[in-house]
Parts: C-alpha cells; structure tokens; sequence
C-alpha cells in the first residue's frame, strides 16, 4: 500500500496497509492508515516518536504510540543471548 513524503522534509508521515491489527485476535483484514509525527534526530537519522493507526473505514483509533527514548546499537551482554 501507499506510503506518503512530506513535501518539505521527504519524511513518511503516513502509511496504508490492509492487513488485520492483530491476526491471532480478529484475521479480519482493514485498510489501516498509520500517521506518524513528532520528529527527532538520534544519531544524525529522524525518528517519529508519536504514531497513531486508524481503521480509515470506520475512523475508529486502533492503535497510539509514544516512544520516550531511542538507543542506538547500545552494547549488550553477550549472557542474554543464552537465554533464549
């Protein structure tokens, strides 16, 4: 589905899937439009720290997402990966 540029900042501030929201809750598949916004550089790249999913059939809010913080390549400790 279609993504759309800001004319200004050539970011993706929206984005159209038809998919369903969650497959193993309801398989249904909906044209789902994602706005995202809020824009921060980390590292030289932006980033939207806010985005928001909408049902475009029925205007009904799916989803809301606020990101607090973002860490770029931060080192791990290789013991987590035993775990899995």
């Amino acid at each position: 589905m279609p993504a759309y540029l800001e004319p200004n900042s050539w970011l993706i501030t929206r984005r159209r899937d038809f998919r369903p929201l969650h497959a193993d809750v309801d398989p249904t598949p909906t044209t789902i439009e994602q706005c995202s916004s809020d824009f921060w550089t980390v590292t030289g790249v932006k980033f939207a720290f806010a985005s928001r999913e909408t049902d475009l059939k029925s205007g009904e809010v799916l989803e809301t997402t606020v990101v607090k913080s973002i860490k770029i390549n931060p080192p791990l400790a290789s013991s987590i990966f035993e775990k899995l």
